[in-house]
Order: C-alpha cells, then structure tokens, then sequence
C-alpha cells in the first residue's frame, strides 16, 4: 500500500462533471486521463449516458486544453473521425469485466 500511495501522492480523482473538472484543473502541468462511455456501448450503465453530441463536446473541449491529455475508447467510426488528426493506438484485449460476454475487441489509446 504504501508504493501504491507514494506512485499517487500527485494524482487527482474527482466524482464531477467532466466539464466542471477541466475548469477546475487545467494548467500546463496537468494531463487528463479521459475514459468516457464508448459510443458504440451500453449507455444504460452509467450514470449518465454520452450521445454524440457529448463525444464531440469532449473532443472540442480536449482541443484547447492547457494540459495534457490521454483518452481511451473503443474503436468506432465517430471516434475514429473525431480524433483523425491525433495520435491514435490499437490495443486489441479482452473485455473482462462480463466473464459471460468475453470477446476479443480493440481498445483506442488517443494522444494529441
């Protein structure tokens, strides 16, 4: 526990509205870990659902951040629009969190 709690002495995590925490912290030294709902998925397990609409308010807001920034999402057409001009890596794993729906699927790494 104690590597654990010295490797996050320097981390953040907030239960807010992502909108709320780039106002809250977006300096030149911060970078931003983004995992939001795929757009290909379930929306009725969280608590609340991202349209399109959200995936492109996310992708304007990343554009002008002071910070830094890493997202994470399935691979989707939308997605892989969005971010076109970004650097964008395959991760194929498999999903495990539904031991009964196990597959295979690719998971995007995307960096300015």
């Amino acid at each position: 526990m104690r590597a654990v709690a010295r490797r996050l002495s320097g981390v953040t995590i907030e239960h807010l509205p992502w909108q709320r925490v780039f106002d809250l912290y977006d300096v030149p030294e911060t970078t931003f870990f983004c995992d939001p709902p795929y757009a290909d998925g379930d929306q009725s397990i969280y608590d609340h659902a991202f349209a399109e609409v959200d995936h492109r308010a996310l992708r304007e807001r990343l554009r002008a951040v002071k910070g830094g920034w890493i997202a994470t999402y399935g691979d989707h057409p939308l997605i892989r629009d969005l971010y076109a001009d970004c650097r964008i890596e395959e991760v194929r794993r498999v999903r495990a969190i539904n031991q009964a729906a196990r597959r295979e699927y690719v998971e995007l790494i995307i960096t300015p």
